[in-house]
């Protein structure tokens, strides 16, 4: 065990991440706080190797804090310089074998089999991504269940702008058939995937290929995720930018490669989805849909207002008072239902009262959560009433979540007490990604034997029973 965590220690060195300052200032910076770490590392396991087990934990947790600050500061200063600069200093790996390289005489090694940690410069060329799960195997040959085998895919590359580094990805694995006309500019493909990847290309083209071995992650992930859901894109936009430091020009996605693939002039652009806030709405009503049509909502990018025209099944939330039921519904362990109407950015606010059925306390799937859209599942979701604060729960008591999208983080009370934190304080650890799009879920459950546990929300249609916190509005945008 002891020597697990020394391991996990070792490892957490070789973390790196991205920013900006003066170049020259780096080496030494990154020396001075190295030193740090490692003599903190070495105290611990000077403590480890003798026995004294209570100054090993303390010693074991002033490195990890001391490791948090240094990759919150590499965050803030990471530099891309010139090759040279670059190479002095960069936190770099090859084929999941990391490296901390403070000059190029002092070169320590860590062994790490399943990441990579190496940035790979698109210096001013496009950047231009394709992403699949799997592709055609040969002679038309059914795919089995679970099966894995190498099929191919063709890609042709024509006249673009600028010069082209091309990143492949796939799961399955998959020889990429590169064609490229007289007048293609593609000087650099990088290909990842969680099995062995192959790259065929004209012998006489200049093209620099750099393929990871299987199941080598970069920043966690091991491909590049083949959907195109809003917050996908952004997860997609964020790990193209931390790989390359270009911005995407093109993303093209598919789970099955039925056909080949073309970059040009005219491949459509990559575009991020628009934020979204409360002051977009116009005054719409918000409401509740189920958990499935939630999903089929994002899938589409419909609008609340547009699924109710285009979805005839649509399931008719239940208005008690102004307020919106969150009502059980027997399929099931639970019946999540999510608020119509989804942000990115911004500050809001809204109460749930939690209604009980024959029962006295919340019953084991019952919770308020903040969806991440993209999910498959909602129950996937970041629940916001603890364990400590479930037992609390009787029928009737109120719930209130102050939402913050801008900072990430989200604060809950119960019957006006905070449990978390006073809003804007920042005590507590953000929870919501930055630009994704979220939407509170209220999860329902039980059933005629336990009771129900159920939700009744006020997203602003009537006045709140506890005062909106200052700088937030209501969730429906109807009152400050």
């Amino acid at each position: 065990m002891k020597t697990g965590i020394l391991v996990l220690l070792i490892l957490l060195l070789a973390s790196t991440a991205h920013g900006k300052i003066n170049c020259s200032q780096v080496p030494a910076l990154l020396q001075e706080k190295t030193q740090k770490l490692k003599q903190l590392m070495e105290n611990s396991q000077y403590n480890e190797r003798r026995g004294k087990r209570v100054h090993f934990e303390k010693s074991t947790k002033k490195f990890i804090t001391a490791y948090k600050r240094f990759n919150q500061w590499q965050e803030e200063t990471r530099a891309v310089c010139d090759e040279d600069g670059f190479a002095s200093f960069v936190l770099a790996s090859d084929h999941g074998q990391p490296a901390l390289y403070l000059n190029q005489s002092d070169k320590r090694t860590f062994s790490h089999r399943n990441s990579s940690k190496r940035y790979y410069p698109a210096k001013g060329m496009e950047v231009h991504a394709i992403s699949i799960y799997e592709s055609q195997l040969p002679n038309g040959v059914k795919r089995r269940f679970r099966e894995i085998q190498e099929g191919s895919v063709q890609v042709v590359i024509r006249e673009t702008q600028k010069p082209v580094m091309l990143l492949l990805s796939a799961y399955q694995p998959v020889h990429w058939q590169l064609q490229l006309a007289d007048d293609a500019q593609l000087k650099y493909v990088l290909v990842m995937g969680r099995h062995e990847q192959r790259v065929t290309i004209a012998e006489n083209a200049e093209v620099t290929v750099h393929i990871l071995k299987k199941n080598v992650s970069f920043d966690g992930q091991y491909r590049i995720a083949a959907k195109g859901e809003g917050n996908n894109f952004i997860n997609t936009h964020n790990f193209v930018q931390k790989l390359t430091g270009g911005i995407l020009q093109t993303f093209q996605y598919t789970y099955k490669a039925t056909q080949g693939f073309s970059i040009d002039k005219t491949t459509p652009q990559f575009i991020l989805p628009q934020e979204r806030s409360v002051d977009d709405i116009q005054g719409e009503q918000v409401l509740l849909v189920s958990a499935r049509e939630y999903n089929t909502l994002v899938k589409k990018n419909y609008s609340y207002l547009e699924a109710r025209q285009r979805l005839p099944s649509l399931i008719q939330p239940q208005i008690i008072d102004n307020f919106v039921f969150a009502k059980r519904i027997r399929v099931g362990a639970l019946t999540s239902w999510m608020a119509s109407h989804r942000y990115s950015k911004g500050k809001v606010y809204l109460e749930a009262q939690l209604k009980l059925t024959d029962r006295t306390d919340l019953s084991t799937h019952s919770n308020i959560a903040m969806v991440n859209e993209g999910l498959e599942y909602p129950g996937q979701a970041t629940n916001m009433i603890g364990q400590s604060n479930r037992k609390k729960l009787k029928n009737g008591d109120w719930i209130g979540l102050a939402i913050d999208l801008d900072t990430g983080h989200v604060y809950v009370h119960l019957n006006g007490q905070w449990t978390t934190a006073v809003p804007d304080s920042k005590k507590t650890d953000p929870i919501l990604k930055p630009g994704h799009v979220y939407a509170p879920a209220f999860h329902a459950s039980g059933g005629e034997k336990q009771g129900r546990s159920e939700w009744l929300v006020n997203f602003g249609a009537e006045q709140f029973n506890y005062p909106i916190p200052k700088g937030y509005s209501a969730y429906d945008g109807s009152r400050k």
